[in-house]
């Protein structure tokens, strides 16, 4: 008799009964990677998940085509410093700004605010003088600083000086500036015309021939004359048109007086015993008047 069975046969024959297994089945392959969790597979009712698409390359740039980082803007430029010092006295062309407001030239001067010509202001000051006759007074038309100035100090005296196109150029003394003691009072240093000469001189001592204003008639002549007052180390200097063309060394000192004061006009001081030698209608224009502690703030041009 022959059975089957799903997991055996059993063979009767000869009063034997043999039983037959059926031969194994394939060794499940082999697995060289660590033993781990299970990972279920997919049946064929599902579909594996498709994997994301790979990220494309960038493509380098080449080196040479890199655009490098651009270079930082420079900075700013501060702008430049102001001039260092202090400003004493200051005036652009107007009588009202000089401590003898209300002046009262001698003889027949005048002094004026005219509009023509004038320098940066809006204005300039004509200080002019008529010849009369030598009687021993003296010919001035001037603004006056009292107290410019005092022993022991260093100081500049800028301003700017127009003569006209056609003023005439004569052998007498005519007077720009003067620099005076003040109690007592008298003329101690002058900057002053003589020819065509510009010159400083007076009984303080210290005279000599700044330059030749021939060619700087009917334009503004720029002038600072620097004094520091002192037994030793004192000096006498003086700028035209920007250029220092002259110096004087040694003592400067106003005689007795502590202090001197600074006028500003004309003085035809040889009228006061001569006729005049050129025309007898003088005038002399101003502006731009300053008093400082350094060249760079007296200077006209620069303020």
């Amino acid at each position: 008799m022959l059975a089957t069975s799903t997991t055996a046969f059993l063979l009767t024959a000869f009063g034997l009964s043999i039983i037959l297994f059926p031969p194994p089945g394939p060794e499940p392959p082999k697995n060289n990677r660590a033993a781990g969790p299970s990972v279920p597979h997919p049946t064929s009712a599902e579909a594996p998940a498709p994997e994301p698409p790979a990220a494309p390359t960038p493509t380098p740039t080449p080196t040479a085509e890199r655009s490098r980082p651009s270079a930082p803007n420079p900075a700013p430029k501060p702008p430049p410093a102001a001039a260092v010092g202090k400003v004493f006295f200051e005036d652009r062309g107007a009588l009202a700004n000089w401590d003898n407001f209300g002046q009262r030239p001698l003889h027949q001067g005048v002094l004026r605010t005219v509009t023509t010509p004038r320098f940066k202001g809006q204005t300039a000051i004509e200080a002019q003088q008529t010849y009369v006759k030598s009687d021993g007074r003296g010919y001035q038309s001037e603004t006056v600083k009292f107290s410019a100035q005092r022993v022991g100090e260093d100081r500049y005296f800028g301003q700017a000086i127009y003569l006209a196109k056609d003023w005439k150029f004569h052998p007498q003394n005519v007077a720009l500036q003067q620099f005076s003691p003040e109690k007592p009072t008298a003329p101690w240093l002058l900057l002053f015309i003589e020819g065509d000469q510009l010159k400083v001189g007076g009984s303080g001592g210290h005279k000599g021939t700044v330059t030749s204003l021939r060619d700087l008639r009917g334009t503004w002549i720029r002038v600072v004359t620097r004094l520091k007052l002192a037994l030793t180390g004192s000096s006498v200097e003086v700028w035209v048109n920007g250029k220092k063309l002259l110096t004087r060394s040694g003592t400067v000192l106003p005689r007795a007086a502590n202090s001197i004061r600074w006028s500003s006009g004309i003085h035809a001081t040889a009228w006061r015993k001569q006729p005049p030698a050129g025309p007898k209608v003088l005038s002399v224009f101003h502006a731009q008047s300053r008093i400082a502690s350094t060249y760079e703030l007296a200077e006209p041009a620069n303020w």
